[in-house]
Order: C-alpha cells, then structure tokens, then sequence
C-alpha cells in the first residue's frame, strides 16, 4: 500500500527506551509515498552522524515511493534508538526524540526534532602505565594531555585520540611489548556521569640495533655521517625522522625507506633497514616570468645531485630579464661538523639597469649553510667587483672591489609552501666590509625582512609583511649601489615605479639610501580555486634621515592561481602626490 490521500489515523504517543516519541499513525491510499525527512535541533557532525545512522535517511526514492505502511511504523518506532546511538560518541545519552508523520501536498513528511538535553561529564579519570615508561618524561607528559579533562563534556572521539596517543608515543619511544591490561568506560545516565578507567603494562624499552644500509651508490663514510650512530640508543622514532630527514636533504635517492625490524630484535636491541634507490642524476629545468620591476624573463638551469662518490653536487643557473639578468654556478660539498649543510664556491655575474641604477657586478664566494633546528644558518666570504653608474646626469662610472664577510639568518614555516593559509618566513643577514681586506669601502650593513599569513573565513587571507635594511660607514656618495637601498615596486611599496622612492642628488636623480624601511598589509579573497582579489596599503622608504617619513601606497588587484603558477595584477595609487596617477604592477611566480 502507497502512503499520502487522507488521514484516518489519530494520535498515538509512546515510551521507548526513557525517550518520548510522538507520532501519527496513519492509514492512507491514493499515495505519492515518503517525499521528504526532516531533523531539527541539530548542526554539524552531530546532525551528519544522526543521518548516516537512522534508517530513514538510509532510504533512497524508490523505497520511499513504495514504503509499506507497516514498515514505516517499525521505521518510525526505531527512530529514536537510532538517534540515541548517533548522539553517545558526542556525549549526549539522554535526548529527548520527537517524531512526526505529518501529510504534505506532495506525500508524506517525517519530521525528527531533536533535544539533546544534559551532556555527560567526565567524573573520574585514572590512567595508569606502569613499568620502565613510568620514569619516562614524554610518556608522562602524553598522560597529562590527557583529553577531555574532569567537568569537560565525554566525547569519545577526543577520548579515543588521547587513548591512540598513548600507544603511540610507547611504541615510538622503544616500548614494543606494552599490554592494555584495562580499559573501561562507565557512564551513568542518572547523574550525566562518565568514569575511566587505562592501565598499561609498558613492558622494557628497547634500543636502536645495528643499521643495515642498501641501495646506496654514495660512499659509505658520507652516508655514516648522515646517518649517525644510533646504536646502543634507548630507540626513539624521532631519532629515525631525523636520519630521514638528513637522507632527504641531500637529495640524492628517490627512495628512502627507514624500517625497525622489531621481530628480529637481538635481546632489547631492533636492528634498522635503510633501504635507498638513486635519484635522477641530471636535473634540466626552464621557467618564465614577468614582472613590472624585472619586465619578461627566462630561466634555465642544470644541477647534478652528484659529481663523484663523495656526494658533490654542482648546480648552474642562467637567468635573463629586461632588468637584472645574471648567470651563477655554485659547487657544494657535505659538511657535518656543528650542523648539517654544505661548504661551498660559487661565481657568479649579474647586471641592473633602471631608472635608477646601472651596475655590472662579478662575484666570488665561499661559505658554509645548514640546517640548525628550525634555522637555515649560513656563513660566507664574499669578494665582489662592481662597475656602477655614480651620477646619471654626468655619466659619470665608477668601479668598486667590496670583500666583505657575511652572515646570514632564515627560517620558513608555511601550510602550503604554494598557496598558505598559515605560517610565517623570517630572514636576516649582516655584512661587515673593511679595508684590512682589501676591500675599497668599510661599511657594516644589517637586512631583514618578515613575512606572516593567515587564513580569514574559508576564501580570504590576511597578508603582512615588512623589510628593513641600515648601512653604516663609509661615504654614501662613494658607496657602490649595490650597498643603497631604493624602495618601491612590486615587492615594496606598489603605487610607486621601482626604486622610485630615494633620496635625490641636486638634479633629481634617485640616488639611494643609507636607510630603509618597508611595511604592508594586504587582504585577498578568492572566489572560487582559481581566480580572487586583493586589496592593500602599503608604506615605506629608502632614506638618510628618519625626518624624511613615509610613502604610503593603497590599491587593490586581480588574483590567478594559474596553471603555470600564481598570477599578481595590481593597481596602486601613490599618496604623496594627488596629482599622481594610478601604477601598475604585475608579478608571475611563486609568492615570497
């Protein structure tokens, strides 16, 4: 029989299981079925999990057109079981379930109104490991995370986190043989109540075994020294994330595959499979870019993982833009005194030709860089030949020898490192110049710029960023311009022509700064997974006094995550002048 034509039944209110269901009972012919189910008094997960629990919302429209009247009754009368079960993992056991079968023009209408009443507590937790993890600091602090804590409301998908943890961080710190001798969970109803009740036994901790190496084309004394020597250890799975982590640094194997063998283990001793497959020796690559600074560009590169056995890489760089193009080549060779990195030479040349500055720059370097902690870390040596336009308006050149040591700073800690909704960059360097090494010019000169995003609702992201620089010593007029600061652009303060904004000689002819100073806050909200729009103001300056204040920018632009990378267009308005017009400003490539 079909439901929906007109109602013969009455109202018939029952008890199930300490819950009120409500609900007509009807006799009906001439139907167009179930057409519709509704749940109220719910959001969220919970509202998900009611239906993909009760078997009304399991029904698809045929079994809906064709539901017998006797089975919609038995349907309705296990509603609120059904919807007890759903609400227990969130911590509601005692709600209250009203369900209704009301006639609509279109057939019949099942309405669910849900009141999830008091939620349950946790009253008493005892959560025990005994054993040698007892004295273990990291296992002692994963029992005091504990979740949810007493008063909190009993969710058991927090509870069943917090349980995995446990297991997790014994199994990862060597306790293999740890045994969950109880593990209950008892709730009252009554008082809204749930009590815990963990034990485990944590058994010995083990220790790292001897590592058995394989598929390695790079000389065993460099991979021992990726590798370090574990053995003897108390195990810890960190200190296997570590080698992998160094293994992948190198960047010489495709595979890295890092295995305790527990069930080999010699006494409390696991020895450890490091299984590697080469990496792709040569690595040819080629890219575009555009920007309103640099104009069109080209890039080619050649990088070799490795030279020889003793894991040396050489990397070449070819780059060619309107504005700055420049050719580099660096050889490294692995370095694990202090911290793990890389010493290394590279030569390199690079030309820049602007409204403001006309240099040609050839440079040597020598240095050391690493990983330390969260920090790549680096120290350099650099001698650097510069030919540079000292006074456009006489054409007047000059040439310059800098030898100069540097040190330098950064840190990148991005969600996505191509599209970011959380995260921060940090960077820093010092230079230090002096004639006591043949240098043409003393000078000390200090750099830093920051970058932070976060995620604003689910499309938008706040953008800030900001950048500094001082240079100290020396005769501003006969400093090379590679050692002045000059700001504006794309990366600076948009509204304004790159390194527009400088001091000026008597002509009007940007010179640089001795000083500089850059801050910008940009909203961007993107519409769909491609295409957005951002709005900013920007402010900042290259200067010699700090009476000289501030250019400030304001603007908005056209965001594309393109298929060849991100795509910026921007339009900004400098406010310095009203009679300024509007600069455009477009940038492609990956966001720094």
């Amino acid at each position: 029989m079909r439901l929906i034509g007109r109602w013969l039944g009455g109202v018939l209110a029952c008890k199930a299981t300490g819950f009120a269901l409500l609900f007509v009972f009807a006799r009906l012919v001439h139907a167009d079925g179930l057409v519709q189910i509704e749940l109220a008094g719910l959001k969220g997960e919970q509202a998900d999990n009611v239906r993909a629990t009760v078997t009304l919302f399991q029904l698809d429209v045929e079994e809906r057109a064709d539901l017998p009247e006797g089975r919609l009754g038995w349907l309705i009368r296990k509603t609120p079981n059904e919807v007890r079960k759903a609400l227990e993992p969130f911590g509601y056991y005692t709600p209250t379930v009203d369900v209704q079968l009301l006639p609509t023009m279109q057939g019949a209408k099942v309405m669910i109104t849900v009141t999830r009443g008091v939620s349950t507590k946790l009253r008493q937790r005892s959560v025990v490991v005994d054993g040698e993890a007892s004295d273990d600091a990291r296992i002692q602090k994963a029992i005091t995370a504990f979740k949810p804590s007493i008063g909190k409301r009993f969710v058991h998908s927090t509870y069943s986190r917090s349980k995995a943890h446990i297991e997790s961080e014994l199994a990862a710190h060597g306790y293999f043989d740890a045994e969950l001798l109880k593990a209950r969970v008892e709730v009252t109803r009554a008082d809204s109540a749930a009590d815990v009740d963990l034990h485990w036994q944590s058994g010995r901790r083990y220790r790292f075994g001897p590592l058995y190496v394989d598929g390695s084309h790079i000389d065993a004394r460099v991979l021992t020294r990726a590798l370090g020597e574990p053995t003897g250890q108390p195990y810890d799975v960190n200190v296997l994330l570590g080698v992998h982590q160094r293994l992948t640094d190198l960047d010489y194997f495709g595979l890295i595959d890092i295995q305790p063998q527990i069930e080999m283990a010699d006494g409390d001793q696991v020895p450890v499979t490091v299984d590697l497959s080469p990496s792709r020796r040569t690595i040819y690559s080629a890219g575009l870019s555009y920007g309103t600074d640099s104009g069109a560009g080209v890039l080619f590169g050649l990088d070799r993982r490795w030279v020889n056995a003793r894991g040396h890489k050489w990397s070449n760089r070819v780059q060619w833009s309107q504005v700055n193009p420049r050719v580099d080549s660096t050889y490294r060779m692995p370095a694990y005194r202090w911290f793990d990195g890389w010493y290394f030479i590279g030569l390199g040349y690079r030309e820049e030709s602007t409204d403001s500055v006309e240099n040609r720059i050839g440079e040597a370097v020598v240095g050391r860089d690493g990983r330390f902690g969260e920090w790549t870390l680096g120290a350099s040596l650099h001698a650097l030949r510069e030919r540079y336009l000292r006074a456009r308006s006489l054409g007047d050149y000059a040439t310059a020898l800098l030898v100069y040591p540097a040190l330098q700073a950064n840190r990148v800690h991005y969600d996505d490192p191509l599209y970011a909704r959380k995260g921060f960059s940090l960077s820093g360097e010092i230079r230090v110049g002096s004639d006591a090494l043949w240098s043409d010019f003393s000078f000390a000169q200090v750099l830093g710029s920051a970058r932070w995003v976060r995620g604003w609702g689910e499309q938008g992201r706040v953008i800030a960023r900001g950048q500094f620089g001082r240079t100290f010593g020396g005769n501003l007029q006969g400093l090379p311009t590679s050692l002045r600061f000059y700001a504006g652009g794309d990366r600076s303060v948009r509204g304004y022509a790159y390194q527009e904004i400088s001091p000026e000689d008597a002509v009007g002819d940007p010179i640089g700064g001795r000083n500089l100073l850059v801050g910008s806050l940009e909203y961007e909200h993107m519409f769909d997974e491609q295409w957005g729009m951002a709005g900013f103001v920007d402010a900042g300056n290259a200067f010699n006094d700090v009476s000289e204040g501030l250019r400030i920018g304001i603007g908005t632009g056209l965001r594309w995550r393109s298929p060849i990378g991100p795509v910026r267009v921007d339009v900004g308005h400098g406010l310095d002048d009203p009679k300024r017009g509007w600069q455009l400003h477009i940038g492609i490539g990956p966001e720094r």
